[in-house]
């Protein structure tokens, strides 16, 4: 019993130390992909992505040159000490991003897609194409 105690005590300050900085202590964010609803009725789609601790700021939603729907976000966070006199033994900061395409439907009206940002979802709404609207898409070609 002696000797735990004696080998306990000439390494509790090292172990200590060492264990502040080892990968067990120091918890890492995990990297995920958001969850996701997609929603249709009569008149439209809609997406919603959960966004917690996000802003509007954060994403970026475009379409690509096939007509895929692009939602990105990315946000960096930096805890930093104003005392730069420090020499600091641990810094955190945290750097966070994805990115999700969607293949739209046909009937998908992609001059009326519309986004916003309430209590952590981001909500894409993708207003479907009328009757008239598929009507004036119609190409007849003459034949000479």
């Amino acid at each position: 019993m002696t000797t735990t105690i004696r080998k306990f005590q000439n390494h509790w300050f090292p172990s200590l130390f060492n264990d502040m900085f080892d990968k067990e202590f120091t918890v890492s964010a995990p990297i995920c992909t958001p969850a996701v609803n997609v929603i249709e009725d009569e008149k439209s789609y809609r997406i919603e992505m959960t966004a917690p601790g996000m802003t509007k700021k954060d994403f970026s939603i475009r379409l690509d040159e096939n007509d895929v729907l692009v939602v990105e976000m990315k946000k960096t966070t930096d805890k930093k000490e104003e005392d730069k006199k420090l020499n600091y033994l641990r810094r955190e900061f945290a750097y966070t991003e994805f990115k999700r395409s969607y293949y739209l439907p046909e009937d998908v009206d992609k001059k009326n897609i519309k986004a916003s940002m309430e209590n952590g979802v981001l909500n894409i709404e993708l207003h479907k194409k009328t009757e008239a609207q598929k009507a004036s898409e119609v190409k007849r070609i003459e034949i000479s």
